[in-house]
């Protein structure tokens, strides 16, 4: 990590810094990733890759789109539950568990993916890569008396 990094990432972790991010970063992400067809997301400068994710909501039955952070990975997108640190996960992941169909959009690409929790071992393989990619993972994780939810997106192939 370069002395650039590890100061982005103290200013990003600070208590304030996360308490406007939480508020703000994820309606302008949607906002303008839906506006530039994918190609501008106010998560960018922050040096994170930003997709949407349409879920169906557990309850309502209405599709929820929510900005996620993701990693590509040994042929596919994994998404962390961190919620900003809460103490709950997020909405999201709850969804996906009831219904792991899904979409995901991607620098004004919209295609379908399977969701799959994981955990264990694997789950312990992939932390790394998703830590190195996003620092701030390993600090919320530290933050949180509970586990952070991982799922691997899978592409659907379409026949």
């Amino acid at each position: 990590m370069t002395r650039m990094d590890a100061m982005r990432e103290r200013a990003l972790d600070s208590r304030p810094a996360v308490a406007i991010s939480r508020r703000v970063l994820p309606r302008a992400d949607v906002l303008l990733q839906r506006l530039s067809h994918g190609r501008w997301s106010a998560s960018a400068a922050t040096g994170v890759r930003v997709a949407l994710l349409t879920t169906t909501g557990r309850r309502s039955g209405l599709p929820r789109v929510a900005p996620v952070t993701y990693v590509e990975y040994d042929g596919a997108y994994f998404v962390v539950g961190s919620n900003w640190t809460r103490d709950v996960d997020p909405a999201w992941s709850f969804n996906l568990t009831a219904d792991p169909a899904a979409w995901l959009e991607l620098r004004g690409r919209r295609f379908p993916v399977t969701a799959r929790g994981i955990v264990g071992a694997e789950r312990e393989r992939v932390w790394p890569r998703l830590v190195e990619r996003w620092p701030l993972y390993g600090s919320s994780a530290r933050r949180t008396a509970r586990e952070l939810p991982v799922f691997r997106l899978d592409p659907v192939e379409r026949g």
